[in-house]
């Protein structure tokens, strides 16, 4: 969604990005928020672009006991003994891997619970920036949105919100 304002308005924007790499922007947080409130920014109404879940690849490269049983409760027919085997040697096939890593992500796309990340966008005139929001919850209607911070693109934001040579974003 596109949300314009003015250029002094957009101006105390340009103050608060958060790639600014003199501040840490964790700390400018508290002013964006501000800020966005101040000019009726709202994180739900006016930052509904879906851009995707971020996933840290140790899901799946390094995975938890719990999460192996469950893919091999949901894919294997003979579970109980790929599962004792599993937990002998602590080793999944070249395809049992590729599967474990769907399995994971499908699970996440599909949860409530592991965050979406959406933006918005502020104009002013030619000039834009981005405001990165997070959301986790049930439904439309029942979630909670999150700043994340604003920065003057997509590719900045997620460049540096999120470490992709650690994680993929679908």
């Amino acid at each position: 969604m596109t949300f314009e304002v003015k250029k002094n308005v957009f101006e105390r924007g340009l103050i608060l990005l958060s790639s600014d790499s003199n501040v840490v922007s964790m700390t400018k947080l508290p002013k964006q928020y501000e800020w966005l409130e101040e000019i009726s920014f709202d994180l739900t109404e006016d930052a509904d672009d879906y851009l995707g879940k971020y996933f840290e690849k140790d899901l799946w490269e390094k995975p938890v006991l719990d999460n192996i049983v469950d893919f091999f409760q949901t894919t294997t027919e003979n579970s109980e003994t790929r599962i004792e085997n599993y937990e002998v040697d602590l080793y999944l096939t070249k395809e049992e891997k590729k599967q474990f890593k769907d399995f994971i992500t499908d699970r996440l796309l599909e949860s409530p619970d592991h965050p979406g990340i959406f933006t918005g966008t502020i104009h002013c005139e030619q000039n834009s920036i981005i405001i990165f929001t997070s959301r986790s919850g049930f439904s439309w209607s029942d979630y909670d949105a999150d700043l994340l911070g604003i920065y003057n693109d997509i590719d900045e934001g997620k460049k540096e919100l999120f470490n992709l040579d650690k994680g993929i974003f679908i």
